[in-house]
């Protein structure tokens, strides 16, 4: 049998040809090793099964595919055929071929190899597996569905264009240094205990509706221009130093206990 030529050889069938070695195999066309059952191909050489049809190769194990090559080869084989093959083999496919394996296969692949993969796939990854990414690829993520899942140290690093969609829930969390530079229409919905630890240069530009929450001890930091829109429910607690500085077009509405420990700290 070793000695037929390839004419002879392509119209047996594949019971006959299945016991040839693979170096005579080798030699015959995708057309009649097509029918030969995946046990006997998989002694094939990559070059060879490379010119096999996607059907089937799709019968063939992973450490048999992990040997062909993946952007001519694998590309065509469908997520339930890769979903099998190592992230060492995977990391080479396109991302127009891995955009369609399951989260739990691409969680295994690194950030370089997903952050080309779209939103729309990176979405459902677990904030796990997004916390890698760089945040030039967080910032395409829907802000009240994926990204509310990050942790603050990966959310600190993304522009307030992004931070700006996210939840008060959300933004709480984040430091003074990242929330200094949202705009007031975001900060207004925080909280007095987060906003208490921003700056009086953020403050100041926060509505007198939410700078009334805010204590005493805060509000004393604030310039007279900012504080001058507060109502006297709220000044009434200033301290007087910080009151002697204000117009008397607003102290005048203060109680005549607060004027009177005004005008004992200017006497002094």
């Amino acid at each position: 049998m070793f000695f037929l030529q390839q004419n002879q050889l392509k119209d047996p069938f594949p019971l006959v040809l299945r016991d040839l070695s693979p170096l005579v195999l080798k030699d015959l066309s995708p057309l009649v090793l097509k029918d030969l059952s995946p046990l006997v191909l998989k002694d094939l050489s990559p070059l060879v099964l490379k010119d096999l049809s996607p059907l089937v190769l799709k019968d063939l194990c992973p450490l048999v595919l992990k040997d062909l090559c993946p952007l001519v080869v694998l590309k065509d084989l469908s997520p339930l055929v890769l979903k099998d093959l190592s992230p060492l083999v995977l990391k080479d496919l396109s991302p127009l071929v891995l955009k369609d394996l399951c989260p739990l296969i691409l969680k295994d692949l690194s950030p370089l190899i997903l952050k080309d993969l779209s939103p729309l796939v990176l979405k459902d990854l677990c904030p796990l597996v997004l916390k890698d990414l760089c945040p030039l690829v967080l910032k395409d993520l829907c802000p009240l569905v994926v990204l509310k899942d990050l942790s603050p140290l990966v959310l600190k690093d993304l522009s307030p264009l992004v931070l700006k969609d996210l939840s008060p829930l959300v933004l709480k969390d984040l430091c003074p240094l990242i929330l200094k530079d949202l705009s007031p229409l975001i900060l207004k919905d925080l909280s007095p205990l987060v906003l208490k630890d921003l700056c009086p240069l953020v403050l100041k530009d926060l509505s007198p509706l939410v700078l009334k929450d805010l204590s005493p001890l805060v509000l004393n930091d604030l310039s007279p221009l900012v504080l001058k829109d507060l109502s006297p429910l709220v000044l009434k607690d200033l301290s007087p130093l910080v009151l002697k500085d204000l117009s008397p077009l607003v102290l005048k509405d203060l109680s005549p206990l607060g004027l009177k420990d005004l005008s004992l700290q200017v006497q002094k």
